[in-house]
């Protein structure tokens, strides 16, 4: 009888370390901080910004222009820009913060605590409903106290108001038409922000603006990256161990496979840092809530009757400027 043949013996120093997780608990720990949190030092920042984006504003803007328009352009940008905050405000979105871009406008952000495609379409319109809101104000003003400034200051905002209007990225406009048709889409959203580049790309030339030629540079080098992070979060939304629920380190760990998968050298080393962010925001891409074709069409619907209630008021203050049409006290 033969003895049964016995396994060779381990060689436990030749075999290799065993795998490190791809969350690990410090990562784990810089994902949950990533979100919608606010200390009290990030409020007080949030305040210093906006006075100091203040400050260049009007300081530039008085070297380029008259200073009455440039105090009728801050008024103007700061009500189109609370339009926005207070549609987050609304929608209880978190670190909400302001500022003015000097010699440009100005800019609104906030966390959302949801990503919501309607929601963040209704707080892009409410800036252009709200500026267009104050002319009106400053037209009732001049019909009782007919002084220049304020029908001067109509005329501005409501140009303002509906150049943002514009179907184009990174536009009020662009972005309402987004959120309704393309964002659910990677493909046509990337169609549609190169349309946005070609169209900021021929604003620039024929308005000679460097700003202009700058923003559509930055939105090309910055397109292919929301694509790709849209992609991601479109292929992972159909996995349903990943999308829906509660965040975990599971789910974590699906995404930062595949974010690997792209960005492979964003995820080790120095590159890494924004990791946690990154991981964030796929997820809560890969949550967000598209509204329903019915809800589609009648956003559509909104934004039309928007634009044509521009026209007709630039048609109404354009009448009045000129004397066509003439309002007694």
């Amino acid at each position: 009888m033969q003895p049964l043949p016995q396994d060779p013996p381990q060689d436990t120093t030749s075999q290799p370390p065993a795998p490190q997780p791809l969350i690990t608990a410090s990562l784990w720990e810089e994902i949950n901080a990533a979100g919608p949190n606010l200390n009290r030092q990030q409020r007080i920042n949030n305040w210093i910004l906006l006075g100091v984006s203040l400050l260049l504003f009007t300081g530039l803007g008085a070297f380029k222009w008259n200073l009455p328009l440039v105090i009728m352009l801050m008024v103007a940008i700061f009500i189109h820009e609370m339009g926005h905050v207070l549609g987050m405000k609304l929608f209880r979105y978190k670190n909400i913060k302001m500022l003015f871009i000097p010699l440009f406008g100005g800019a609104a952000v906030g966390t959302p605590g949801r990503q919501d495609a309607f929601r963040i379409a209704m707080i892009s319109i409410l800036g252009p409903v709200f500026g267009l809101l104050s002319c009106y104000v400053a037209v009732v003003a001049w019909h009782f106290h007919p002084q220049a400034f304020l029908i001067k200051y109509a005329w501005v905002a409501v140009f303002i108001n509906a150049f943002n209007l514009l179907p184009v990225l990174p536009l009020d406009g662009g972005h309402y038409m987004n959120e309704t048709l393309f964002s659910r889409f990677p493909k046509a959203e990337l169609l549609f922000n190169m349309v946005a580049v070609v169209a900021l790309a021929y604003m620039a030339y024929r308005w000679s603006s460097w700003l202009m030629g700058l923003l559509a540079l930055f939105w090309a080098f910055t397109a292919p990256a929301r694509y790709n992070f849209g992609k991601i979060a479109a292929k992972l939304r159909r996995e349903e161990t990943v999308a829906g629920g509660e965040f975990t380190r599971e789910k974590a760990a699906r995404i930062h496979q595949e974010f690997e998968a792209v960005y492979p050298r964003l995820t080790q080393g120095s590159r890494a840092k924004n990791l946690a962010t990154h991981i964030r925001n796929i997820w809560e891409k890969i949550n967000k809530k598209f509204p329903s074709i019915p809800m589609t069409v009648l956003m559509v619907f909104i934004y039309l009757m928007t634009v044509f209630v521009f026209f007709v008021s630039i048609g109404i203050i354009y009448n009045l400027i000129t004397g066509k049409w003439s309002w007694s006290a």
